[in-house]
């Protein structure tokens, strides 16, 4: 029932559901780890690690650590690392809405729910397929591939730098701007909740021989190897489809 009582319930939970945690883990590492080490260069976790939770430590009560501040770096967030909590609760925060319209869609016909979510998925993959692509002509990369959707970037140091010590470099500009961001991960979620509705609809109907929808699917699925090995097959392509496209874009990076 969408009633204003069940959806201030799920609201409620959502947020309440980890803010104990975070305002824990908050109090513990700006508070206490500072007090628990010493040495030359034990400073380097206030004054660095956790420096920017003594400005913004308010964005992760807010759960919104992952996008505040918009125009700072990675480093220029409290906790960026708990990223995943914010965006998930982001996300979250639509499910209602989407299965107000599936509801009201399945009324009609089943087919409006899968174009329903279609739409949604493909939207969403364009948005971020056109991100990457635009990030990947950042003039401030002179140009050069940022990796596409790989998070995190660590590559050999510049021979020329300063640093003796310096072996590597992590480059963690698309993780900030685009990787931490709810709106990439919309369409993932939204596949997620049809699959996760396919599912109940297929426990639920499973035992009807004229049942139709996802059961035949799913009853393919669990007993037919062939169905099974279609989808494993799918599953080995875009993985291997992911590692050469890394591959390709790391050495032209390099040279």
């Amino acid at each position: 029932m969408f009633t204003v009582r069940n959806l201030v319930n799920y609201y409620t939970k959502k947020v309440f559901r980890y803010v104990p945690l975070i305002v824990f883990t908050l109090l513990i590492g700006v508070f206490i780890i500072p007090l628990l080490g010493g040495g030359p260069i034990w400073d380097y976790y206030d004054k660095h690690v956790m420096k920017a939770c003594h400005t913004y430590w308010w964005t992760n009560l807010l759960l919104v650590n992952n996008i505040v501040p918009a125009n700072g770096t990675f480093d220029d967030k409290c906790m960026p690392w708990t990223w995943f909590i914010p965006c998930l609760t982001q996300v979250s925060f639509l499910m209602p809405l989407i299965m107000f319209a599936v509801v009201k869609l399945r009324r009609i016909n089943y087919l409006y729910v899968r174009l329903f979510y279609l739409s949604i998925m493909l939207t969403s993959w364009a948005f971020v397929f056109t991100t990457i692509f635009v990030y990947n002509k950042d003039a401030e990369n002179n140009n050069k591939p940022t990796f596409g959707a790989v998070p995190i970037v660590i590559l050999p140091a510049n021979e020329n730098g300063n640093d003796a010590n310096k072996v590597f470099t992590i480059n963690f500009s698309f993780y900030n701007k685009v990787y931490m961001q709810p709106w990439y991960w919309i369409g993932i979620y939204s596949f997620g909740s049809f699959f996760g509705q396919m599912y109940q609809y297929y426990l639920k109907h499973k035992d009807d021989a004229n049942a139709g929808g996802s059961v035949p699917y799913l009853t393919n699925l669990s007993t037919k190897w062939t169905t099974q090995a279609l989808n494993y097959g799918f599953g080995i392509g875009f993985t291997l489809l992911d590692y050469f496209r890394s591959k390709r874009f790391v050495e032209s990076a390099q040279t």
